[in-house]
């Protein structure tokens, strides 16, 4: 086995347990009276961006992999990890009402999400060899994700929230619709 196929294993379990999360948190989520727009697109918007970040994995197969790349490599998964635990909750379905659940969990979801979107932008100048400095989709969607982040994290209105949320999720299925064909 080659070291890319050792770190890819890594990376797709922990995303693994992630989508298991979001997957058991849809139901209750979705319930009619306990429902909360921006709650459920926010979950379904970090399936999409593990959808995108799983498939971005294959851009760095031929990357020299040392310990820290590899620690580093780690980071997002267990960011991703965190903003999924924040939404799903240990017991979802014993959540009384998601719009109070989301404005209780707002705080970390939301500086966890921008430390998400600017380490996504590193990352592809630290792992990725794309040289410094340099802007393509994924890092203007990182740069367009700490902006989000930053609104979100200092906006309390519920309009506001389903039109970020929204956002959100609209930018994601771009980024993964624009990458290209991997062989």
């Amino acid at each position: 086995m080659t070291y890319f196929e050792f770190v890819s294993i890594a990376i797709s379990l922990i995303f693994a347990f992630s989508v298991t999360e979001i997957l058991r948190s849809l139901i209750p989520a979705l319930a009619s009276t306990r429902r909360y727009y921006p709650h459920y697109v926010w979950l379904s918007s970090i399936f999409v961006l593990i959808v995108y970040a799983w498939i971005s994995l294959w851009r760095v197969k031929e990357v020299d992999w040392t310990g820290a790349i590899f620690l580093y490599s780690m980071s997002n998964p267990a960011i991703t990890t965190v903003l999924v635990r924040l939404l799903a909750t240990a017991m979802p379905e014993d959540v009384q009402s998601f719009r109070e659940h989301f404005y209780r969990i707002k705080m970390p979801f939301f500086l966890a999400f921008m430390l998400f979107c600017f380490n996504g932008l590193l990352y592809a100048w630290i792992v990725d060899a794309i040289p410094w400095g340099t802007f393509g989709a994924a890092q203007i969607g990182s740069l367009f994700g700490v902006a989000m982040g930053v609104a979100g994290l200092l906006v309390k209105n519920d309009l506001f929230h389903k039109v970020l949320s929204t956002l959100a999720l609209l930018v994601l299925v771009g980024l993964v619709v624009s990458l290209p064909a991997y062989t």
